[in-house]
């Protein structure tokens, strides 16, 4: 019975708590890599296809970055 004691312990809040921002913090790098994949992507399309929204996907792809950035900013401030 003296380990039970122990056991809940490891699970108190705040270990809980590290756990999520952790998991947090891995699925918003995660994101962002994938931002700079999309901002890739979008340079290969625009040299490719002859379209009139060059700008605009541009404008897209580094938006998605930086809300990704300002996410990860906000979990590891919070």
């Amino acid at each position: 019975m003296a380990n039970l004691g122990g056991f809940t312990n490891l699970f108190s809040l705040d270990q809980i708590g590290l756990v999520i921002k952790i998991f947090q913090t891995i699925v918003v790098v995660i994101f962002i890599f994938y931002s700079f994949l999309s901002i890739r992507q979008v340079g290969l399309m625009n040299q490719a296809l002859v379209n009139p929204i060059h700008f605009e996907l541009r404008i897209a792809a580094y938006l998605q970055f930086f809300l990704g950035v300002g996410v990860l900013i906000l979990i590891l401030i919070r």
